[in-house]
Formats: C-alpha cells, sequence, structure tokens
C-alpha cells in the first residue's frame, strides 16, 4: 500500500492556514482592549513630570555651608564649597534627578558623592546619600546702596523629573554654616536659612503627555554676605570729598581772576570724572544709580554751580560791584559746601 503523502500534506497545509487567521483575527481586539495593569498612566515617567496617585514622597535636604570661595560682582556670580545631604523613605531615588536651579559653568563644579550607592538604615529603613560640592552659582545683585554691602545669596535645589505630586523636599536642619567664614575677597556669611517653596513653570516642556503648569518642590538656602571694611568707604569717598573741596577754593581766588578759577573748577570736573569710573570698577553695568553715582553726581553740580557763579561774580567786578562779588562768593562757599555734606549724607545713609 501505497502511503498517502500528497493527502497528509494537504492536511497539515489545511491546519496551519487555520491557526493563521485566528491568530490575525485575535491581534484586532487585543489592539482595542485597555492597557495592562503594569502599564498605568500613575506608574510611567513622562518627560519632566511623573504624577502619583499616592501622597508625595518627601525628601529631606540639608547644606553645610563650608566656604565661600569667590565673589564675582561683574557677573553677579560666587562660587561655594558645601556639603549637601538627602535622607528619604520610598522607591524614589531623588539623588539621580536633582538640580541645582541656580547654578552656572557646570561643567567646571565638583560634586563627590560619600557613597557609591545610597545607604538603607537596616531599622529604620531610611535612605541616606550626601555630597561634597565645589560650584559656581548666579545671583541677581542689588547694587542701589553700594559701596555699602548687604547681598542676599541662595542655593536652588529642585528635582527635574518629578513634580511636587510626586516628591516634595523638606529642610528640618536648616542651612548650617562653618563659624566664621571669610572668603578671600573679605566677604563674611551671615543670616543662614532654608525654606521650601513651590515653583511652577507655565508649561509643558514640549510633552504632550503633560498639562501646563507644572509646579515642582523647590529647597532654598539662602544667606548674606557682607563686607564689613570701613576702610572701604572711606577710600570711595574720601576723593571726591577733597575734589569739591578744591572746588571751593575757587571761591577764595579775587573774582577778576576767572581764568585762575575756570582752571581749577575744570580740572576738578576732570578729576571728579575719572574717579567715579574708578569707583564703580567692581561692579557690573546697571540701569540705575547706586550711592556712589549719587555722590559723584552731586559733585558735578557743585563744580558747574561754581563755575557758574565765578561766571557772575566775574560780571560784577567788571561793572564796579566787588562788594557784591565777594559777598556772593562768601554765600556760595557756604551754600554748595553744605549742598555738598547734606546730599552725600542723604545718599548715602538713606539709599
Amino acid at each position: 500500500m501505497i502511503f498517502p503523502v500528497r493527502r497528509v500534506a494537504l492536511v497539515l497545509v489545511g491546519l496551519l492556514a487555520g491557526v493563521f487567521a485566528v491568530s490575525a483575527m485575535a491581534v484586532p481586539s487585543m489592539a482595542q482592549g485597555q492597557p495592562s495593569a503594569a502599564v498605568t498612566p500613575h506608574s510611567v515617567r513622562v518627560g519632566h513630570v511623573a504624577t502619583a496617585a499616592s501622597a508625595p514622597q518627601k525628601v529631606e535636604v540639608g547644606i553645610y555651608l563650608n566656604q565661600l570661595l569667590n565673589v564675582d560682582l561683574t557677573t553677579n556670580t560666587y562660587e561655594a564649597d558645601f556639603y549637601m545631604w538627602f535622607k528619604w523613605k520610598g522607591d524614589v531615588d531623588p539623588t539621580t534627578s536633582y538640580d541645582f536651579v541656580n547654578q552656572t559653568e557646570a561643567w567646571a563644579a565638583k560634586i563627590l558623592p560619600t557613597y557609591e550607592e545610597p545607604t538603607v538604615d537596616a531599622r529604620t529603613g531610611v535612605k541616606y546619600q550626601s555630597w561634597h560640592v565645589q560650584a559656581k552659582f548666579v545671583q541677581p545683585l542689588n547694587f542701589s546702596a553700594y559701596p555699602k554691602t548687604g547681598y542676599g545669596m541662595h542655593i536652588a535645589i529642585e528635582d527635574n523629573t518629578y513634580d511636587n505630586k510626586s516628591l516634595v523636599f523638606v529642610t528640618p536642619s536648616g542651612l548650617e554654616t562653618a563659624e566664621n567664614i571669610v572668603s578671600p575677597g573679605g566677604w563674611s556669611v551671615s543670616s543662614p536659612r532654608a525654606e521650601v517653596t513651590e515653583h511652577t513653570y507655565n508649561t509643558n516642556f514640549g510633552d504632550p503627555a503633560a498639562k501646563a503648569p507644572i509646579s515642582f518642590s523647590q529647597a532654598n538656602f539662602s544667606f548674606v554676605i557682607e563686607r564689613a571694611d570701613p576702610t572701604r568707604l572711606i577710600k570711595a569717598i574720601l576723593p571726591i570729598i577733597i575734589i569739591v573741596a578744591i572746588t571751593l577754593l575757587a571761591f577764595l581766588l579775587p573774582a577778576k581772576h576767572l581764568d585762575a578759577r575756570l582752571l581749577l573748577t575744570v580740572t576738578a570736573l576732570i578729576s571728579a570724572v575719572l574717579l567715579h569710573d574708578s569707583a564703580v570698577a567692581e561692579l557690573p553695568r546697571v540701569g540705575y544709580f547706586v550711592a556712589i553715582d549719587k555722590v559723584y553726581l552731586l559733585s558735578y553740580a557743585v563744580v558747574f554751580l561754581t563755575l557758574l557763579e565765578s561766571t557772575i561774580v566775574y560780571r560784577f567786578e567788571s561793572s564796579d560791584r566787588a562788594a557784591l562779588a565777594n559777598k556772593t562768593d562768601r554765600i556760595s562757599i557756604g551754600a554748595l559746601g553744605a549742598l555738598f555734606v547734606i546730599g552725600t549724607v542723604i545718599a548715602l545713609i538713606f539709599t
């Protein structure tokens, strides 16, 4: 008997075609079904935002400010050396997604972790990691009271992945500082404090799965730097006081010597302009007058009024009114001297 090879082959082909047809019909039903429980909206990290169905995870963050390495007023930047630590309980690891919001030149920063991986306390389950950080930060400064100093600085830490529905910072230990921190530039640190704020972005960062606005928890560590150097004020103010005093000496010259008066006041004006540039050399270009600017503007006014008065009394002298010229000189030297002193005090104290 000959084995029916052809018939068996036809049967096998029919069976395979049936299996293929059944599988093809099953694919659309699977595609139209609901996503599996392992891929829910609450368990997927989407772009800059990750939401969580439960309460946000709390992360305790602290900073110990060790040194203030450099303060550059012209660029509104400063370099700091500090230790930072995180403590938390939960599945989210904040050590992989934190960010210094106001850091600049991140390529030059030194951030050394204490441990290769976060440690876990076997008794409490608290996870811990710390770093030694040397980095540069940008801080917009207000120089209105210059040459007086007292600038507020801050270090802002924010998570760049999890919004405030998933992660929030807490700062129970605040900002700790080493005693008597003095930077190479003579800056001292005072008024350390820490607070947690909410930073809202009116954008979804181009992520179609996210909705704007988006809020993130931000830990802010702030302090005040001052340069307690009374000689700086003297160095800034004394030269212009001498220039104004020389200008007022013009009133002691006879009114008929107009050329000598003009030479004295014009020389004083040129000196004042050069001193002004030197006095604000360490500041950036700002769109407002600082206190030292007001003092120099007042000195320019005194020089101009001296020139104007010298011209007037010269005319008095030329028309045989010498007594009136002398009286005008006496009044002018007292009035302009008082104007400069009072104006300087107001500019330095109340600005």
